[in-house]
């Protein structure tokens, strides 16, 4: 009351403030009729009331005519007096179990059939913080135990043991592990193992402890952070032996697992993975798949070479003068200049996502990683989001019908040139509609596309010719092939024919420069 009181003469309280203050005081005061002295405290206040209210009335009754007239009886306990009342209830000089009671007060609320209020909360967080602390000294107890044993400190070895009783990581985190925890003998001693154990693994589920253990101080994960994981790889694994010889393409394969990571994980596309993201991802499963088979291919999502060499050799095709940038002109070729010339305006533009390289008008390796498994898997949530932002022109977070016919325009030019059946706007806006069944039928939402499962087909038929006229004319024996591997995504399907077809030029410029040599009395490089 007096919250309103003070809302209505303008006490300098706005609206959010009043509500906050006023739902407080709420639970303060629920709070306070959950204690059993003042259940007593208000009943015989009650009691009280309903007593002054049958002697006010027999006194009514037998008042005079004449003084009808004279004011209403004031109440017993004014405004003021409750308040003084509820002040000496809640007064810390009191006992709490026997507050001030007026007149007849010996009946307890129990006795006069009143119910008590049940308490409002439980100490449930409590109970759980002595739990983990019991729980956390009895580990504690185990690792000092073990530090024991290997001498009063760990070595690299005793941290790979460590990890596998106690943290139960993949093995790539060790090598990082060891490097942040070692001292200049090469030691972690067990003043440092435990803060650590303690602060980053003990308590979190394993996906969350994995993050916190890659995470920098700023609460978040970078590509960068992943390198130390990415290196034990290609040290450790079977699979990558032959890179041993070629220092440079270890380099290359260890970035470019970094960026498909980020690239996969990253929703918002800042280069900031988050808690969240991290743990929503698959990532430590690929992670123990990866180390528990000899196969590197085997894993899709972020570590096969197979990969690896499909991305680089398409940069490389492109960048004709290896000075490992890309300009328009060289992204124009790509795919048999099956791009038009304003989608890759806005990729320059970096309206899908800020390019990296450093220089105006040019697209760097890491730039091209994206725009890639982009264009080869427009299904995925980072493509979609890439795509729509480029078609967004005004940046309203909606498509309109005049920015699908700004894109479509150039495609029906090409269509002309290329002496193929021109397909008006007025029958593909038709398709777009039925394809995604927009919410507003005036404009396209990203979440329309993103619930169509179509967005590789929506886009297509905005920018990409090529797969425009394939997606018109499917070959059956594809179809067929799709839905015999439904666990492998456009980009897997892509990045094994592109592979394949790969593998088979290296092998006829190998054949070739073979019978050249054969002819010549030189010996080959």
């Amino acid at each position: 009351q007096h919250l309103d009181v003070l809302k209505k003469k303008g006490g300098g309280m706005d609206g959010q403030h009043f509500a906050i203050a006023k739902k407080k005081l709420d639970e303060l005061f629920l709070h306070w009729l959950s204690f059993e002295s003042t259940q007593e405290y208000v009943s015989n206040m009650l009691d009280e009331c309903s007593s002054w209210q049958a002697s006010s009335s027999l006194q009514i009754l037998t008042q005079s005519p004449s003084k009808t007239n004279s004011p209403p009886p004031r109440s017993p306990t004014s405004p003021s007096q409750l308040s003084s009342a509820f002040d000496k209830a809640t007064s810390p000089h009191r006992t709490p179990n026997k507050p001030p009671l007026k007149g007849d007060s010996g009946k307890s609320p129990h006795a006069a059939g009143s119910k008590a209020v049940p308490q409002f909360y439980v100490r449930k967080k409590k109970r759980e913080r002595e739990e983990a602390e019991r729980t956390w000294e009895s580990t504690q107890a185990s690792i000092v135990d073990f530090v024991k044993e290997k001498g009063g400190h760990l070595s690299r070895s005793d941290l790979e043991e460590f990890n596998k009783e106690f943290m139960k990581l993949p093995k790539m985190f060790v090598p990082g592990i060891y490097d942040r925890l070692k001292d200049e003998k090469g030691l972690i001693a067990e003043k440092d193992i435990l803060p650590f154990f303690k602060d980053k693994v003990f308590g979190k589920p394993l996906k969350e402890a994995a993050f916190w253990v890659v995470c920098s101080n700023e609460g978040y994960v970078r590509g960068d952070d992943f390198k130390p994981l990415v290196r034990n790889v290609i040290d450790t694994h079977p699979g990558l032996d032959f890179l041993k010889a070629t220092p440079e393409f270890q380099d290359r394969y260890l970035e470019t697992v970094c960026m498909r990571i980020v690239y996969t994980l990253n929703r918002c596309g800042n280069g900031k993975v988050t808690l969240r993201e991290f743990v929503k991802s698959d990532l430590v499963d690929q992670m123990f798949e990866v180390e528990a088979d000899e196969d590197i291919n085997k894993e899709l999502k972020y570590f096969s070479y197979e990969h690896f060499y499909v991305i680089y050799c398409k940069f490389w095709e492109l960048d004709t003068d290896h000075d490992f940038l890309i300009d328009k002109d060289d992204l124009l070729k790509y795919a048999n200049y099956s791009l038009t010339y304003r989608i890759v305006e806005r990729v320059f533009s970096g309206a899908g996502r800020p390019l990296t390289s450093g220089v105006t008008g040019k697209m760097g390796y890491e730039d091209f990683l994206w725009f890639l498994l982009s264009e080869e898997d427009k299904n995925s949530t980072t493509a979609l989001d890439y795509w729509f932002k480029c078609i967004d022109i005004d940046m309203d977070g909606f498509l309109s019908f005049f920015e699908l016919n700004h894109f479509y325009d150039e495609q029906m030019h090409r269509m002309e040139c290329l002496s193929q059946e021109v397909v008006t706007f007025e029958d593909i806006l038709c398709q777009l509609i039925d394809m995604v069944k927009p919410v507003n039928e005036i404009m396209i939402a990203k979440k329309d596309v993103r619930d169509s499962k179509l967005g590789g087909n929506f886009f297509n038929m905005l920018f990409n010719l090529n797969k425009f006229i394939q997606s018109e004319n499917r070959d059956p024996l594809q179809i067929q092939h799709e839905r015999a591997t439904p666990e492998l995504n456009d980009w897997d399907r892509f990045a094994a024919a592109e592979y394949a077809r790969l593998s088979l030029e290296e092998e006829d410029e190998d054949d070739d420069g073979l019978m050249s040599t054969e002819g010549s009395n030189e010996a080959p490089f």
